[in-house]
């Protein structure tokens, strides 16, 4: 069964992982594993950001 692409509840546009996976051409454990690995790519890069800025000063700005 085709899933829905808006949902009925919330009149919200959606897509299942696997039409994804389908739309891409990628087996669907490899799309979850990719999103995972992108998912945490992003965050320890979002962490290393903050890091960062938490060492500033406020004297670093010369405004």
């Amino acid at each position: 069964m085709e899933n829905e692409l808006v949902n009925s509840i919330n009149k919200e546009v959606t897509l299942d992982s696997r039409e994804v996976a389908e739309m891409v051409g990628k087996r669907h454990d490899h799309l979850v594993r990719d999103v995972e690995t992108y998912s945490n790519q992003i965050e320890e890069a979002n962490k290393t950001i903050l890091k960062t800025h938490s060492k500033l000063r406020t004297s670093d700005y010369n405004v």
